[in-house]
């Protein structure tokens, strides 16, 4: 029976060429479909990655002064990553690819059919004006297609055709005809596409089709359900033994029981922890042996049936139909198809088996007894003929899975209504789409895809409680793992955690390799603390290939947030290796590790992207490792997200960190610009941003205007601010109006409250009395020495420094003895230079101090020190573009005067240039910035006064020199006001004055 493979190698060409086709594209369906059901690969329920952000402390002194230890919070975004199950998905292309198969099914078909004897012509286009009744044109809205016109032209289109072919042109080859037949098709196809009036009527038109592709299932199943056991009667009665018959009823009883098992494992009636035969590699191997059973079975019908080629490509067609239409039914979810269709196998493997089973051993005991190769006269009884096996297959079959409660037609009702109802959804049509999907739901209640689907339309809807409720029915019967954890994501933002948690185990014992609902599950327990349990679920999901990077994203984000100790090495070799969330994870766990490490940088995106969580999380982390490091080409790219109105969501950090950025990169300008811009943006965190102006301004040299922004976050009630705004007083000098504020400040505040306690220990340092014998901390004496040395004598300044036993107080009190008292400086230079502090940053800054102030050391342009206060960094800036050529050096050094005018020398500098080059209005624009920027500064002020009238703006040059008359001491002032009348002289022509 099965020597020959290639049967159809002996006929003729285009016969064998189009055999060899149909073979190919039905085994490239059914390993495709074998494939998407084996890797549960399905598009209409794909999964969502969601990600989620949380803050950790991460204390940056960027901005801390020396006087205090308030530190700004530059907090890391942790990322965690879950899943969730999409909504549900239809593309049109999945119906046109359908209806493409539909159609070319329906030409084959047609052709075959007018080739048949009279007899199976007529039961064959009775078959097809059927099937036809179930396109429904009329409801596409066809304007010819009104009261029956669509059956009507259907009919029109296929019958004279057919009917031409069968009577009259019998000759003409079937290749011709089925290419007449499928322009037809096309021309139906073109004619609902042009006329109706849904959106997508091709993809309607395929719903109301499908009802073909089930009666070839159907049909297709029947044909084949008996070839197992018609191939074990082959492999035991080929060797002509006689025990073939022993063979033959054991093998046969064994197969027959197992899939009896198989058929209770499947319905949910049996759960024993073996291995079941499925019910589609049942149905496989049944289609692969029918190939050349059918054949055999031919010989039965040649007169009415020709198997070349005929037979063949009718055999053919069924199969093809039958697994492409299950690869849609299985892509598109459709589970009481794909059920109907397993449960159906198995009905009929097993009806049709013992029919079979039994029409063998009625025509073949006797000769199967004496070794005979009955395989060989198999469809050639004696007894039983075989359409009595078949009439009783079917029977048997319906008997075999009769369940009154839950027959299978109903369930193919139910995906046929999920299917028109897909049609609805894609339409955007809800209401009716919801209106189908009940009623595929009345038909099968618990069938998953109506539920996940009504669930899909409520949350569309916004009607979350509905949602649940379909999804918990959904769960009911063939859920599938994103119905579990859509659920648990609900009922979690219920507040009902324990329910979610719940329902994520149930979906684990349901699907125990499902990488989402563990990672899910890890995330619950994350949320809640538990981390152990958090990361135990987590490597358990980094078993799954779906979900190994989102897993090892929230494995990191645990070692992120409890600072495990791992090398550093391993995360730098991890680092932009994962999706971007797991990226940001890293880099907040690299930047709570004490060691130096190089940071690579992150993949590039353009300027323009749209930020994801994950890529900002990324962006943001980095930008905090980098801001001893700025980059122009990195603070230019960070402006260009921030003016992304999608990036909206991340325009307060984004902008906040260009800010600091811009501070570290001695563009104070914009840094402060920025923060302004969050202040005037954001009304509810407006204490905050100006307390963080108040100390930006504090870092760079400006108290003046620190305690202008100090106001105002008092004003907002900023807690921090007023203790800031003492030393901001006290830094502007204005020691007494200090004083009072603190001594005002103290009697507000709570005893027990550590801003109290700063407050105490401050005030005594202020109070303090050498004579009192009252003994100061270090930290009191480094603010008595800051702010009380033109109070005191300078022997008891050296005395109390000389004191101090702490070493970072004493660099820092010593610092600010060596950079502002010429007398005490030489005091102190020798300790200072060898005394051990703490941190590297201090050290750097004590040796970047003396190194600035030795006339003998190396250029500070060329020095390897760092620099560690924006006045050293300005300092050392100034020195490498003092080695440029001239041109170069001049437009950087006004460049750096506008971006950073907080050195008069500088602006003075610059200033003088532009004038000597002509550019007096240049000099005017940079002066007035500066003025703009530090309006307290009294050189910049005088700068500004004499450039008013070098600019030729005498009105504004009076005024200044009015308000500086307030200010300068008479000396001078009288000085400055000479200069500025003489330049004025100088430029007023003869004549006028």
């Amino acid at each position: 029976m099965m020597n020959d493979w290639w049967f159809w190698r002996e006929w003729p060409t285009p016969y064998r060429r189009f055999t060899t086709f149909l073979f190919g594209v039905a085994g490239l369906l059914l390993l495709s479909f074998l494939g998407l059901y084996a890797a549960d690969i399905i598009p209409a329920l794909g999964w969502d990655v969601i990600s989620r952000g949380e803050w950790i402390a991460n204390p940056l002194t960027l901005f801390d002064p020396d006087t205090h230890s308030t530190n700004l919070s530059g907090d890391f975004l942790l990322v965690q990553q879950l899943f969730r199950g999409k909504p549900l998905h239809i593309e049109a292309a999945w119906g046109y690819g359908l209806l493409a198969l539909i159609g070319f099914l329906f030409s084959l078909g047609l052709a075959l059919i007018s080739s048949l004897s009279r007899l199976w012509y007529i039961v064959g286009m009775t078959a097809v004006v059927f099937l036809l009744f179930f396109f429904k044109l009329d409801l596409l809205q066809v304007p010819f297609a009104e009261n029956r016109g669509g059956l009507v032209l259907t009919l029109v289109l296929y019958l004279p055709l057919s009917y031409y072919f069968h009577a009259i042109k019998t000759e003409v080859s079937l290749f011709v005809r089925m290419a007449l037949f499928a322009i037809a098709t096309v021309v139906l196809g073109v004619l609902v596409a042009q006329f109706s009036d849904p959106t997508y009527p091709l993809f309607f038109l395929s719903q109301y089709a499908v009802i073909l592709p089930i009666f070839l299932i159907l049909l297709f199943v029947i044909t084949v359900a008996h070839e197992p056991i018609a191939n074990l009667l082959y492999v035991a009665t080929q060797s002509g033994g006689k025990q073939a018959v022993f063979h033959y009823i054991t093998f046969t009883a064994i197969y027959l029981a197992y899939l009896f098992i198989s058929y209770l494992h499947a319905t949910n009636t049996l759960h024993w922890d073996i291995y079941f035969l499925d019910g589609y590699v049942v149905l496989a191997i049944s289609s692969i042996l029918g190939i050349w059973g059918f054949r055999q079975r031919a010989d039965m019908a040649k007169n009415s049936l020709p198997y070349r080629p005929v037979g063949a490509w009718m055999y053919f067609l069924m199969m093809i139909g039958s697994w492409g239409s299950l690869i849609y039914f299985w892509i598109t979810a459709n589970d009481p198809l794909i059920e109907t269709v397993e449960e159906v196998t198995y009905m009929a493997h097993m009806g049709f088996g013992v029919v079979f089973f039994l029409y063998t051993l009625s025509n073949f005991y006797t000769p199967m007894r004496l070794g005979k190769a009955v395989y060989r006269v198999l469809y050639k009884p004696h007894r039983m003929p075989f359409y009595v096996f078949r009439f009783m297959g079917i029977i048997a079959s319906i008997a075999a899975g009769y369940n009154s409660s839950n027959y299978p037609i109903t369930r193919t009702t139910a995906g046929y209504f999920n299917g028109i109802a897909d049609a609805y959804w894609l339409e955007e049509d809800l209401t009716l789409a919801q209106a189908y999907y009940m009623e595929g739901r009345i038909f099968s209640s618990v069938n998953h895809r109506s539920n996940y689907s009504l669930a899909s339309v409520a949350i569309e809807n916004q009607r979350t409680q509905n949602a649940i409720q379909h999804l918990a029915k959904g769960v009911g019967k063939n859920p599938l793992p994103q119905t579990f954890v859509n659920l648990s994501l609900m009922l979690n933002d219920e507040g009902k955690f324990f329910d979610a948690k719940f329902q994520l185990e149930d979906g684990t014992a349901t699907f125990p390799n499902s990488g989402p609902i563990a990672n899910n599950l890890g995330l619950l327990y994350y949320n809640t603390n538990f981390l152990d349990s958090a990361g135990y679920y987590f490597a358990d999901a980094q078993n799954s290939r779906r979900s190994v990077e989102e897993a090892s994203t929230n494995i990191w984000s645990i070692g992120a947030k409890l600072n495990v100790k791992v090398s550093v090495d391993s995360a730098l070799d991890l680092l932009y290796t994962g999706n971007a969330g797991q990226d940001a994870n890293l880099l907040a766990w690299l930047g709570q590790q004490d060691q130096a490490f190089a940071l690579p940088a992150p993949p590039p995106f353009p300027k323009d992207s749209i930020l994801s969580q994950n890529d900002f999380g990324r962006l943001y982390n980095y930008t905090l490792l980098q801001l001893n490091q700025p980059d122009t080409a990195w603070v230019n790219d960070l402006h260009g997200y921030t003016e992304k109105l999608e990036n909206d969501p991340w325009w307060e950090r984004l902008t906040l960190a260009k800010a600091w950025v811009d501070f570290q990169a001695l563009n104070f300008v914009e840094a402060t610009k920025g923060v302004a811009r969050l202040s005037l943006a954001l009304p509810s965190k407006r204490g905050y941003y100006e307390n963080l102006l108040g100390l930006m301004s504090l870092k760079i040299g400006m108290p003046n205007k620190a305690m202008v922004h100090f106001r105002e976050a008092i004003r907002e009630n900023h807690r921090p601010a007023p203790i800031h705004y003492v030393f901001a007083q006290l830094e502007a000098g204005q020691f007494t109006q200090a004083r009072q504020y603190l001594s005002d400040l103290g009697s507000t505040l709570p005893s027990a409250s550590t801003t109290r306690t700063k407050v105490n220990l401050l005030s005594e340092a202020l109070d303090w009395n050498p004579a009192s014998g009252k003994e100061l901390s270090d930290q009191q004496k480094h603010w008595v020495i800051r702010y009380r040395n033109l109070y005191l004598p300078p022997a008891t300044i050296l005395e109390e420094w000389q004191s101090m036993g702490t070493n970072d107080f004493k660099a820092l009190a010593g610092l600010f003895l060596w950079e502002n008292d010429p007398e005490l400086a030489p005091y102190v230079q020798s300790e200072l230079s060898s005394l051990p502090v703490s941190t590297a940053a201090l050290a750097q800054r004590i040796a970047f101090s003396l190194v600035a102030a030795d006339p003998d050391q190396p250029d500070l342009a060329t020095h390897s020190l760092t620099p560690i206060t924006p006045q050293q960094k300005l300092q050392q800036r100034m020195a490498a573009i003092g080695l440029e050529n001239g041109a170069a050096s001049a437009e950087t050094m006004k460049a750096l005067a506008a971006q950073a005018p907080i050195n008069p020398d500088l602006v003075q500098q610059v200033t003088n240039g532009l004038n000597n080059d002509g550019d007096t209005l240049g000099a005017y624009a940079l002066i007035q910035q500066a003025v703009t920027f530090n309006q307290w500064d009294v050189e910049l002020l005088k700068t500004y006064a004499i450039q008013c009238i070098k600019a030729g703006f005498p009105a504004l040059g009076e005024k200044a020199l009015d308000d500086l008359k307030l200010s300068l001491p008479a000396e001078e002032y009288n000085t400055l006001e000479a200069e500025y009348r003489e330049i004025e002289t100088l430029l007023t022509p003869a004549g006028f004055g």
